[in-house]
């Protein structure tokens, strides 16, 4: 369903852009998700070969 609004970009694509950090702060109402969120993708990362 979504493939005509996105795979045109993939297609032109050719790479990855390089890592920027944010600076951004994450709202206070999404702080406990950010959390939740953090812990599982620690777990994930310790699976990964990065």
């Amino acid at each position: 369903m979504w493939a005509k609004y996105w795979y045109h970009n993939v297609h032109r694509s050719t790479g990855f852009r390089a890592y920027k950090s944010k600076s951004e702060e994450v709202p206070e109402h999404l702080q406990d998700l950010l959390e939740e969120c953090q812990e599982a993708y620690e777990e994930l990362l310790t699976h990964s070969e990065g």
